[in-house]
């Protein structure tokens, strides 16, 4: 009759080496960004206030509309949890409460509304990618105070390279790497919201520049209006490559060609970022009231040797 045979010591000596071991070895990532927009945009780009969009009326932002399918190679509605539209709504207003503008849901000083006006998705070698326009009206009451179609083009060489370059950012916060459509679609809407900011400095009206509470009397409104222009300029960015990425102190402000840009007069750090191809940066000064004209010349990663100049 056979009898079972217990494991000896030196079976369980390597047993528990093995429990001690896994008990040292570095946590994998043990969770993901989730499913939302705004959680993804907050990763790729941790976004800081703005003075001047902290001085912007308080903005409603209305629910984006599309009349068109948002399936063009990529089916945008599946990347985030709620359909795109949605998942752009809220990470616009993700964004511009990041950036100190005030955003509420009814009454607010200002209504925004937006359409999705053009889609279109590359998936071929080299270029990997996709576009949004926005057709985006700015409200008083209801007077349109401005109108504008704002295109957000992102591309990369490759799938594969919209993922290598996120995981730093992910692995940093313990996080799982994402989707590469997630983080596709997550910079577009940094972009946009970009451009959301932008906007509404041109279009807002200076009597609602400031928070109620403080609120300066008509003359001294119109000296502050005064004061406030006199302490910028303005920026024209281009690069040799079209919708490259551009930051200012740090902050994804758009992609070229960026035009009359407004900005506080004094140094700056303006770097320009396009997948392929090496980083251009320099330190600027803006001059006040003046337009200054930057150009960059992106050269390939590929090749060796310093960035492009003005």
């Amino acid at each position: 009759m056979a009898h079972a045979t217990r494991p000896g010591p030196s079976c369980l000596i390597p047993l528990a080496c093995l429990v001690l071991l896994a008990g040292t070895l570095p946590a994998a990532e043990s969770a993901d960004a989730g499913a939302a927009m705004p959680s993804h945009m907050r990763v790729l780009a941790p976004v800081e206030p703005d003075p001047d969009a902290t001085r912007l009326p308080s903005v409603q932002l209305d629910p984006i509309r599309s009349s068109i399918p948002l399936n063009d190679r990529f089916n945008a509605d599946a990347a985030f949890d709620v359909p795109f539209t949605q998942a752009l709504r809220d990470g616009l207003a993700w964004y511009l409460r990041e950036r100190g503008v005030r955003v509420v849901e009814n009454g607010g000083d200002l209504r925004m509304s937006a359409a999705v006006e053009g889609y279109e998705g590359f998936k071929r070698p080299g270029r990997w990618g996709a576009s949004v326009t926005l057709r985006t009206r700015l409200y008083q009451d209801k007077r349109v105070l401005a109108t504008e179609s704002m295109q957000a083009l992102v591309l990369y060489r490759f799938q594969i390279d919209a993922e290598n370059q996120a995981r730093p950012n992910y692995r940093k916060q313990g996080l799982k790497p994402p989707a590469a459509e997630q983080v596709l679609f997550a910079r577009i809407g940094l972009d946009l919201g970009g451009k959301l900011i932008a906007m509404l400095k041109k279009g807002a009206p200076e009597d609602l520049s400031a928070p109620p509470a403080t609120r300066a009397s008509s003359d001294d409104a119109g000296i502050a209006l005064v004061r406030r222009t006199l302490e910028r300029g303005v920026l024209t960015i281009e690069s040799s490559v079209d919708h490259a990425e551009v930051f200012l102190d740090g902050q994804l402000v758009g992609t070229t060609p960026l035009i009359d840009l407004s900005l506080s007069a004094g140094p700056h750090t303006l770097e320009i970022r396009s997948s392929g191809f090496q980083p251009w940066k320099r330190q600027i000064h803006v001059i006040e009231r003046a337009a200054s004209r930057f150009f960059a010349e992106l050269e390939s990663a590929r090749r060796a040797g310093g960035d492009g100049g003005f």
